[in-house]
């Protein structure tokens, strides 16, 4: 029987396999140069969808006058001392922010959610704060004179020592507020919730309190009340 050999050609073969991710995989013969593995860089990772926070301008604080952020979101943002006179923050989340000693002479804080801030010592004379949600925030000291808190919710918050003169309270929420040593002198209080509240030492004189639900109020002989009301009759009670 005849022996015969066989010889197979080499023949180069290239295989290429798509991988998941992009990967090319290149198997060659001995003819070829060495196989190689090449991998595709990794993929990009898709950015982020929108943040909720707002970017605050170069500078700012402490110099943030007339800065219009309507709507953002700033919760818990520390911006003691900084100046925001005449900026616009109206519908803004500002829950938990800190505010102490901040001057807002002017600001625009319409519908501002400022739940539980710091706001002790600020300066918001003529601010607006019309239907602000203002629940337990710390107002201790603010200068609220000739602001407009209309229909705000200050529900449990702080106002001791606070200034409050010509002040539009109309139709505000205090509940459990602390106003003790506030000076209200001629602020509109008409159909105010002042039930529960703390109004030992503070001055009412002037205000119109015409509407106003005293149910449970506190109040002490150094309470000033306007001329001829009664606030046992308006539901209030007398402490030592």
């Amino acid at each position: 029987m005849t022996n015969r050999n066989l010889k197979l050609p080499l023949i180069s073969v290239v295989l290429t396999v798509l991988l998941s991710g992009g990967c090319n995989l290149t198997i060659q013969t001995p003819e070829s140069p060495a196989a190689t593995l090449t991998s595709a860089p990794e993929a990009t990772p898709s950015p982020a969808g929108p943040q909720n926070f707002a970017q605050l301008p170069e500078g700012c604080p402490p110099q943030c006058s007339k800065l219009s952020l309507i709507g953002v979101n700033l919760e818990g943002v520390d911006l003691e001392g900084a100046d925001l006179t005449g900026a616009n923050l109206s519908r803004a989340n500002l829950a938990g922010i800190n505010l102490a000693r901040t001057n807002l002479a002017g600001a625009n804080l319409n519908r501002v959610n400022l739940s539980g801030s710091n706001m002790s010592e600020a300066f918001l004379p003529g601010a607006n704060l019309s239907e602000a949600n203002l629940f337990e925030a710390n107002l201790d000291g603010v200068n609220l004179e000739e602001a407009d808190l209309e229909e705000a919710n200050l529900g449990g918050a702080d106002l001791r020592e606070t200034n409050l003169r010509e002040t539009n309270l109309g139709s505000a929420d205090l509940p459990g507020a602390n106003l003790s040593f506030a000076d209200l002198g001629g602020a509109n209080l008409l159909g105010a919730n002042l039930s529960r509240a703390d109004l030992t030492w503070a001055d009412l004189s002037r205000v119109d309190l015409t509407g106003a639900d005293l149910t449970g109020a506190s109040y002490n002989n150094a309470t000033t009340w306007p001329d001829d009301f009664d606030p046992e009759q308006g539901g209030a009670r007398l402490v030592e």
